[in-house]
């Protein structure tokens, strides 16, 4: 079930165990970062991807990932199941491995009074159920994309 084409590297952890989830989120936070994270939903060869609404502050138009951010006081994997269901409506099965970790920050222009700009994706590789439906007004589009398709996808993202 693995897809290697769309890894940003080597898979971090296979079947990550419990620990691993309050060391991730507790260095976040030590880190001064805010949580997110990125579920790559892999079926049949292709990921599942959405492109942000037009008029959101955030990304506008751009292809992502479904995911978020993690709320104060929730758990990571609470976030993940939070986030698959709200934006798809589908729910998580499993975590299969956690593909990276990545720091980034908001782009000054997007940025928002009391919001950190700091912030810490944690990529997971997931099992679902259901077919994912669009969460109106926060996404125009959803597409199963195959790795013959992600470049020209991702060059949509500008």
């Amino acid at each position: 079930m693995k897809a290697a084409w769309y890894e940003p590297g080597e898979v971090v952890v296979e079947n990550p165990p419990a620990e691993l989830w309050a060391a991730i989120e507790s260095s976040a936070l030590a880190a001064g970062r805010q949580l997110c994270v990125d579920l790559l939903t892999y079926r049949k060869g292709k990921i599942y991807l959405q492109r942000r609404s037009a008029d959101r502050r955030l990304y506008p138009n751009c292809w992502e990932p479904v995911g978020g951010h993690v709320e104060s006081g929730e758990m990571l994997l609470a976030a993940a199941e939070r986030e698959l269901l709200e934006e798809t409506g589908c729910t998580l099965v499993r975590v299969v491995s956690l593909v990276g970790i990545n720091d980034w920050e908001v782009k000054k222009e997007w940025q928002k009074a009391g919001d950190n700009p700091l912030k810490r994706t944690v990529q997971l590789l997931v099992d679902v159920d259901g077919e994912p439906v669009l969460e109106m007004g926060k996404v125009s589009e959803g597409r199963w994309v195959g790795e013959e398709d992600l470049p020209g996808i991702l060059a949509q993202n500008t």
